[in-house]
């Protein structure tokens, strides 16, 4: 191969640029480390059946600059930044420290900085947004909103009236005026209090519709021969006569509103608890009123 080197004075070119050392290797059939060049300038890869990550590219030198090429019909072609799945000279440095993901029919621009021994991606392929597979946006965003699409491209995404909060709780917002319909789920491990009966510490907010309350047994109960589960009162609604074995598990439906905010009370039978662990569980629904 020619090499041309000028230290101090520019290079004209007076007609197009060619290059003419293009490989076009058989297709993938996997993802690589330390993808081994020859001479080539412009890379063809075809990821053949799937989509295929290039960890690191080996034959890097100061300046060299490749042409990558994904020449697949229907996969993507990803380079890892950073990999440690490659050797450390053979590395890509990725836009923003991101992977850099090239579509069927897209390239990428490479050059090889010899001063940090990495490949670094300077000519990044355009998203398209009418392209396969890509979705856009608004330019910001409500903490936990649920997106919705937005007409039928399959490509465009609206923000919509469903939020789910880290805990697992779904709000609806159902107006402009700012009612809410909340589907909630409160979950405890109860360790039992040595007594005749123990009151959780999660409660059944006031307003709220419970739909079903389960249970499983985490830790033998103790003392006791059985066990109910209800609230103050009506001490057996979610669960009658209950094995105390560990893995004992029980799903009650019982749709009813609280009108105010009620603890769940496992009652002892056959004697008093003096150990024992229990995982339950609420799902109910909530409704807020209007704020305007």
């Amino acid at each position: 191969m020619a090499n041309v080197k000028t230290n101090t004075l520019p290079v004209r070119l007076g007609g197009p640029l060619h290059f003419t050392l293009a490989s076009s290797p058989a297709a993938l059939s996997g993802d690589v480390n330390n993808y081994a060049l020859s001479d080539e300038t412009v890379l063809r890869i075809d990821g053949g059946l799937a989509d295929r990550t290039l960890t690191g590219i080996d034959g890097g030198a100061e300046g060299r600059v490749l042409y990558l090429l994904n020449v697949g019909t229907t996969n993507k072609l990803t380079l890892s930044h950073q990999s440690g799945s490659s050797l450390a000279a053979n590395r890509v440095v990725g836009g923003g420290a991101s992977d850099v993901v090239v579509r069927h029919g897209a390239g990428a621009m490479l050059m090889y900085d010899a001063t940090a021994s990495r490949w670094r991606v300077i000519s990044e392929p355009d998203i398209d947004a009418d392209g396969p597979g890509d979705v856009v946006g608004p330019a910001s965003s409500a903490d936990n909103n649920v997106p919705r699409y937005d007409t039928t491209t399959g490509k465009l995404i609206q923000a919509s009236n469903l939020a789910i909060g880290d805990t697992g709780v779904a709000t609806m917002t159902t107006g402009a005026n700012g009612s809410t319909m909340v589907d909630g789920f409160l979950t405890e491990i109860h360790t039992l209090a040595a007594a005749a009966t123990s009151d959780t510490v999660i409660g059944i907010p006031a307003g709220a519709v419970v739909s079903h309350v389960a249970l499983r047994v985490t830790t033998l109960i103790t003392g006791a021969t059985s066990f109910d589960l209800g609230i103050a009162g009506t001490t057996s609604r979610y669960g009658d006569d209950l094995a105390v074995t560990a893995g004992t598990v029980s799903v009650t439906a019982d749709p009813r509103a609280y009108a105010a905010p009620t603890l769940l009370r496992f009652t002892a039978n056959g004697g008093d608890f003096t150990a024992g662990a229990v995982r339950v569980d609420i799902h109910y629904k909530l409704a807020t009123a209007p704020t305007s």
